[in-house]
């Protein structure tokens, strides 16, 4: 029997996969080698600006006047519905780390943070909005890392309680089963040559762009533990 589409392409990125698990990032904070918790708060403010965007962007995809497939509007609308405030968790785990919420949301992100969401959105407003599904097969599969990272931010950092770490803790339960409704809905729903295709390069692209990110985060990280303030500004006009 032929492996289905996501499958196949689940195998397609795994080398992705496995180069975003060797980034510096992920390399400090799974490893037993100290590393300065600015590390994880810079991950964690990259990720409450991009996050933020997750629940519009799945939502947009079905404004697109080409879709008109009422059982993938229905999918993806509950799935943009789940996505709200997942933001609000990174934001949460912050304060209780002492950040000012109105500080971090007026901090400028990333260079790379901005580049990875300006991508998404291009997809779906240009492009065939189909292909956000690609983003979904691999970003809600990281569940399988969480356990590792969970046990690890505790014993590295200190935190005691799940609710410290609750960007963690909640997608550890959350994307199990977005994962695998990512996976139905490619299967389901993408079965011309346009959408698998466009599936595809999301799904590739998305991913080494989050790499990207990811080095971002560490280079960022690098510049903090010389001087560099951890929450970025725009500068004086």
């Amino acid at each position: 029997m032929n492996p289905s589409f996501s499958a196949s392409l689940l195998d397609e990125i795994a080398p992705l996969w496995d180069r975003m698990q060797r980034t510096r990032v992920f390399q400090a904070l799974l490893s037993d080698d100290p590393v300065g918790i600015e590390l994880f708060q810079i991950y964690l403010i990259e990720s409450y600006h991009y996050a933020k965007h997750n629940a519009q962007h799945q939502a947009v995809a079905v404004m697109r006047a080409d879709v008109c497939n009422r059982d993938f509007m229905r999918s993806a609308l509950q799935h943009a519905i789940e996505e709200v405030d997942h933001d609000q968790l990174a934001l949460r785990d912050l304060e209780r780390m002492g950040f000012d919420r109105r500080e971090v949301q007026r901090s400028l992100p990333l260079a790379e943070t901005q580049g990875f969401t300006a991508f998404m959105y291009d997809w779906v407003l240009r492009q065939n909005p189909m292909g956000r599904l690609g983003y979904s097969l691999w970003a809600e599969g990281t569940h399988e890392l969480f356990p590792k990272v969970i046990a690890r931010l505790k014993s590295k950092f200190g935190f005691t309680e799940n609710r410290s770490i609750s960007f963690f803790t909640v997608h550890a339960a959350l994307d199990a089963r977005h994962g695998l409704e990512a996976r139905e809905n490619i299967d389901q729903f993408c079965v011309t040559a346009d959408d698998r295709q466009a599936v595809r390069i999301v799904a590739h692209t998305s991913l080494k762009l989050f790499i990207g990110l990811l080095e971002g985060m560490y280079e960022h990280y690098l510049a903090v533990q010389a001087g560099a303030p951890l929450l970025r500004q725009l500068p004086p006009a």
